[in-house]
């Protein structure tokens, strides 16, 4: 047998039997936390995280820890070849491990939006609705950035990074159940906010919240300014204004229904009073405030869609093309 085909058949095996699975030994106490739980996976809710308490956190991290050091060393770093592979980070940033949280953190910081790194550091970080992560992403909002769309290819429309984290900042908030309930509805109304408005909303959020935050004393954190509120009123405004404006048209004898008759409406009323607030829903392109490639992965995954690991795929080709090889090499030997 060839070597190269020895080498594909060593790799293949070494990846297979030793990457991307649970340990197989779990220490007892892990255990014992696991089955209090109903059992345990590095995906696991951040709600029921968050009903555990320190001790067990801290006994779960330190078994995801262990397990890490065992696999890929002590002080390996955190890439995106790792984000993509073995779950123990998912489940140490969803634990609250400083370390992981902050390497996770550093890679949204340092990364531009339209790279992969951001993307999938970025999605890790929403999930697991830790609220330090907050404070960590805070100094982001603050660097000036005029508003846009940014493309890149098939991803569909970004945002600048300015505005993506505002707006994970205000998911966490409605996530994370640290927070108290005004809090928490406050955030998760103002989600639908469109992204433009919802940075500057943050930044004055922060202003006043931010030693709260920094202090862990999430619970204590007070809502902002309430632009769905105000956009809610606003809407009920116009639909009044609208419908008292075509009950004049027809007390005149005028057809609502016609352009003509429409024209103050359309060009003087709707947008005067379109202007004097945000507007809700205006950028159909991002949801609740989040880059429209984080939300796909995010409707992917909670539709049961499973995403492949790198080494998978590259597996999956290697088996593919020594296969056809192989029959190539059958149907048409050397003479």
């Amino acid at each position: 047998m060839r070597p190269w085909i020895l080498m594909c058949v060593a790799f293949t095996w070494s990846q297979v039997s030793g990457m991307g699975q649970e340990p197989k030994s779990i220490a007892p106490e892990a255990q014992a936390v696991a089955d209090r739980w109903g059992g345990w996976s590095a995906t696991t809710a951040p709600t029921t995280i968050a009903l555990m308490n320190y001790d067990e956190r801290q006994i779960l991290i330190r078994h995801y820890r262990e397990a890490l050091s065992s696999r890929t060393g002590a002080n390996a770093p955190y890439n995106r070849a790792k984000i993509e592979g073995p779950e123990y980070k998912y489940a140490l940033v969803n634990l609250g491990d400083p370390e992981a949280v902050s390497e996770f953190v550093a890679i949204v910081r340092n990364s531009r939006v339209t790279s992969p790194d951001f993307e999938h550091a970025f999605h890790v970080l929403l999930r697991s609705a830790r609220p330090e992560v907050i404070h960590l992403l805070a100094p982001e909002i603050h660097i000036d950035e005029p508003f846009r769309f940014i493309s890149r290819g098939d991803a569909g429309p970004l945002v600048p990074k300015p505005y993506a984290i505002a707006g994970a900042m205000l998911s966490i908030a409605a996530s994370a159940s640290a927070f108290n309930p005004d809090l928490r509805k406050w955030a998760a109304d103002n989600r639908k906010v469109s992204v433009e408005h919802i940075l500057p909303m943050m930044r004055e959020w922060w202003g006043k919240n931010a030693h709260l935050i920094k202090g862990g004393d999430f619970y204590a954190v007070r809502p902002g300014a309430d632009l769905y509120a105000v956009q809610a009123a606003k809407d009920k405004l116009i639909f009044t204004q609208r419908e008292e404006y075509f009950n004049d048209l027809m007390a005149q004898g005028k057809d609502p229904s016609l352009q003509e008759n429409l024209s103050d409406w359309q060009e003087r009323i709707l947008p005067s009073l379109r202007s004097a607030t945000p507007v809700a829903h205006a950028l159909p392109q991002v949801e609740e405030g989040l880059p429209r490639h984080a939300k796909s992965i995010e409707s992917r995954e909670s539709a049961g869609v499973p995403r492949l690991p790198t080494y998978i795929v590259g597996i999956l080709v290697m088996v593919i093309s020594s296969t056809l090889w192989l029959l190539l090499r059958r149907k048409y030997p050397k003479t």
